[in-house]
């Protein structure tokens, strides 16, 4: 069997460095199917002596968390797989690719709303109610006052005023 493979200087020929890489892939399997059955039964033997215990610990567990660690870890194999993908396109494709995405972005008026936002910002943060919102975070914390901000309540009493004259 000789197609061109590099052979290794400890092998033969290109069969005997295929068969060894095969048995240390099976090697390395049943090595894992070991650990991870010691593992998980150690887990359901301890789980069956002290359950009491394990769901004392279940009622601390953060949900959220625990769901987004689980959502991580599989989709973790299928990121890797996408970017080997993503790797084997050639670099002038991806650089149109963005290049296309960029201009659809620019399309839909991405600048003018960086620009529309920054302008906003300004004058919300110089405007009686940012100038009272500044004085109330320095006064009581910028927790307590986001809080106040977002109590549903007005804020700024006294110092606002209306856009409206009629």
């Amino acid at each position: 069997m000789s197609d061109g493979a590099i052979i290794a200087s400890h092998f033969e020929d290109a069969e005997q460095q295929r068969e060894a890489g095969l048995m240390g892939m099976w090697l390395f399997l049943a090595t894992e199917l070991l650990l991870f059955a010691g593992l998980f039964g150690g887990f359901a033997i301890y789980r069956g002596l002290h359950g009491d215990a394990f769901a004392a610990a279940a009622r601390h567990l953060d949900l959220p968390l625990a769901t987004a660690n689980t959502v991580i870890l599989l989709t973790s194999g299928l990121s890797m797989a996408l970017a080997e993908r993503m790797a084997a396109v050639p670099k002038n494709q991806l650089m149109m690719q963005k290049l296309l995405v960029n201009q659809a972005y620019e399309n839909m008026g991405l600048q003018t709303t960086q620009m529309f936002a920054t302008l906003f910002d300004g004058i919300t943060r110089h405007s009686p109610e940012g100038v009272w919102f500044k004085q109330r975070a320095e006064e009581v914390g910028f927790q307590q006052a986001v809080k106040e901000r977002d109590g549903g309540t007005p804020i700024a009493e006294g110092v606002s005023r209306s856009t409206y004259k009629f």
